[in-house]
């Protein structure tokens, strides 16, 4: 179709042509062309009637789909409307002003970025492999640090017990479900200026329940926190548990074995078998002997000779709370019975003595009048009433001035059960409860000092005035035999 004027040859220009009915003066939709028509500016739309461009005071065009005549056209007219419209790129991102992209990006090439990256909704980095998905490299030579990875909380009103971050480790199960299987939280104890204290755990699933494994905080570090049925094990070179502590049976073990060890046991390595050479045990157990609470041996068979054995507070008979023997042997050598008597195979407890050791001896002073004035004395301790002993009472040996053979020692908590005087007593918050839940009791307030007899001086004393006796007897001895004329 010819025009009046140059035709546009460049921008955007669609051509629409309609042949009029009788008096018809609105032209929409679909033209000859089968596009429908649109535009957004009236201002970039020329109509033509038969070939003839009309002015803008010959046709209407508001609606953006329709063009309107003021007069209508003859049957068969030939009305062409040409739109030009406006061109713009509304994603044009400026390189000084920058822009935005309401759309996704894609990117074949490498995004070489000098400034921060900022996502509001979040970044996520896919890959279709097992390769490395984040990779931040340094190429800094400076060795002071490497790259470095931070997550900052950038809170207006830090507070505490807040969350600082989570790095969460996540996969499917077999059912299609996003589990999350471990997780990494650090958060703020304590906010304050000066102050500021930190918690972090991991976490992990354990048989589909969530376990605080491992909890680092201001106080202390904690593995097991949740109580679960989870050992920590040690492996050295040769060894698997070089250092087992062993949840499920409540041990803590150096070296590996089986059975029951006790609850701390140390073991060796000897003639392909593992041994036990030390354990504790709280509890009797099958397989061990009765009662008992600390045994050691050295080179032995399973502790059947040990060379030490430590018994609980109630033995069993024919045991002492404390027995040795010589190693490959069950001869007793030194025992403490369950009455608290100390009993040796050779009868002979001595002190180190040597003269070269010692310097300013001298005779020792006349004894004659303190042994004279000890007490010999029958009594019963409060705690056990049912047993009479032989002894001496510190407090009368301080009134013979014999002060000298007192020590004094912080009073027990059962001393301070049985009398109010020695001081308070109170709960033990520092140690953890009985397993009944029973708080432990520490003595409090010291009013007063246990007194104690150093039996080794009143020995000695004894001694002493034995030979002064034997001096003595002898003298008379003498002057007997002179009166006899002997």
């Amino acid at each position: 179709m010819a025009y009046i004027g140059v035709s546009p040859s460049n921008g955007v220009r669609r051509v629409h042509t309609y042949t009029a009915t009788a008096s018809q003066t609105t032209f929409s939709g679909a033209g000859a062309e089968g596009t429908s028509l649109s535009y957004k500016d009236s201002n970039f739309v020329d109509v033509y009637q038969n070939g003839v461009k009309l002015g803008d005071a010959d046709y209407t065009a508001t609606s953006g789909t329709s063009i309107v005549l003021g007069t209508g056209a003859t049957a068969s007219d030939l009305v062409v409307i040409v739109v030009f419209d406006v061109f713009s790129v509304a994603d044009t991102v400026s390189k000084a002003d920058g822009g935005t992209f309401d759309g996704n990006v894609t990117m074949a090439g490498t995004l070489d970025v000098t400034g921060a990256i900022t996502s509001s909704a979040g970044a996520t980095i896919t890959t279709a492999d097992n390769s490395v998905n984040l990779n931040l490299v340094s190429t800094d030579a400076d060795a002071n640090s490497g790259p470095e990875l931070e997550l900052y909380r950038n809170s207006a009103s830090p507070a505490d017990n807040d969350f600082v971050g989570t790095i969460s480790f996540q996969a499917e199960n077999d059912a299609g479900e996003k589990i999350e299987y471990g997780v990494l939280k650090t958060r703020i104890v304590d906010a304050s200026d000066g102050t500021e204290d930190f918690r972090m755990t991991f976490e992990g699933k354990v048989a589909g329940s969530d376990v605080q494994l491992l909890k680092m905080d201001n106080s202390n570090i904690v593995f097991n926190e949740d109580s679960k049925d989870i050992d920590f094990r040690v492996e050295g070179d040769g060894d698997a548990s070089l250092l087992l502590v062993d949840a499920g049976e409540d041990n803590v073990k150096i070296g590996t074995g089986a059975g029951n060890l006790g609850k701390f046991a140390i073991m060796q390595q000897a003639a392909g078998a593992q041994e036990r050479i030390a354990y504790f045990e709280m509890a009797p157990a099958s397989g061990t002997s009765a009662n008992n609470a600390m045994v050691i041996a050295v080179n032995n068979n399973n502790m059947v000779q040990p060379i030490l054995r430590i018994h609980h507070e109630n033995p069993a008979a024919n045991q002492e709370f404390i027995f040795c023997t010589k190693t490959g042997s069950n001869t007793n050598i030194f025992t403490v019975d369950e009455d608290g008597d100390v009993l040796t195979v050779s009868g002979s407890v001595g002190t180190i003595s040597d003269q070269r050791i010692k310097q300013d001896i001298t005779d020792a002073n006349s004894q004659w009048e303190d042994i004279k004035a000890i007490k010999v004395r029958n009594y019963k301790f409060k705690s056990d009433p049912s047993k009479t002993l032989l002894g001496v009472i510190a407090q009368e040996l301080e009134s013979a001035g014999m002060n000298g053979l007192i020590k004094e020692t912080n009073p027990s908590v059962a001393d301070c059960e049985i009398d109010s005087s020695f001081g308070t007593i109170v709960d033990d918050d520092s140690m953890s409860p009985l397993e009944d839940g029973t708080k432990r009791k520490k003595v409090g307030e010291v009013k007063s000092k246990v007194k104690t007899v150093r039996w080794s001086v009143i020995y000695m004393k004894a001694i002493k005035a034995l030979q002064e006796a034997m001096t003595r007897i002898e003298s008379l001895e003498a002057e007997v035999k002179a009166l006899k004329g002997e």
